[in-house]
């Protein structure tokens, strides 16, 4: 990893950090939440160390429950996304495999991967996320709603995301 892509992987923590907290703090009617902070976690390089990637999972999360006054709900959420991201990446990775320091880009791995990719992460966190916030199943089907329309919205999101902002040349 050169010195250009630890700056964009900086740049893109801050950016996207103040993107959360100034334009997604409230959600759709209550129902849906986009969560564009995640577009962070998902974009660390595959190479990414276990360790790093869980650290940086608790880190951020950390900084958005300060900001959403949430008693480390984000923390644990991202943690877990962070957990299960190697496994995700491992089993939805074809058997020829990719190079290790091949980007997160929709030009390269193609929509089929970045949509299962997307779906399998950004739910785990929502689902994660809304019922640990809800602590019970009392309103399991609300609660199941809201995670199914902020995993839908957040996923569009980036997805819309990796069109608009990356690049189609293979870098």
């Amino acid at each position: 990893m050169t010195a250009t892509d630890i700056i964009k992987i900086i740049l893109n923590f801050f950016l996207l950090f103040l993107v959360q907290i100034f334009f997604f703090k409230f959600g759709i009617f209550g129902l849906a939440f986009c969560f564009p902070y995640l577009y962070f976690l998902l974009l660390l390089p595959m190479s990414t160390n276990k360790n790093l990637l869980l650290l940086l999972g608790l880190g951020y999360g950390l900084l958005i429950d300060i900001f959403y006054d949430s008693p480390g709900l984000h923390a644990a959420a991202c943690t877990l996304m962070a957990f299960i991201r190697p496994t995700v990446v491992k089993f939805i990775t074809p058997s020829g495999g990719y190079d290790e320091h091949t980007p997160v880009s929709v030009h390269i791995l193609g929509i089929r991967w970045i949509i299962s990719y997307t779906l399998i992460l950004v739910a785990s966190h929502h689902f994660f996320l809304f019922f640990l916030e809800s602590f019970s199943f009392a309103n399991f089907f609300t609660t199941f709603f809201r995670s199914l329309l902020s995993t839908i919205l957040t996923s569009f999101t980036f997805i819309l995301m990796q069109y608009m902002l990356s690049s189609n040349k293979l870098v």
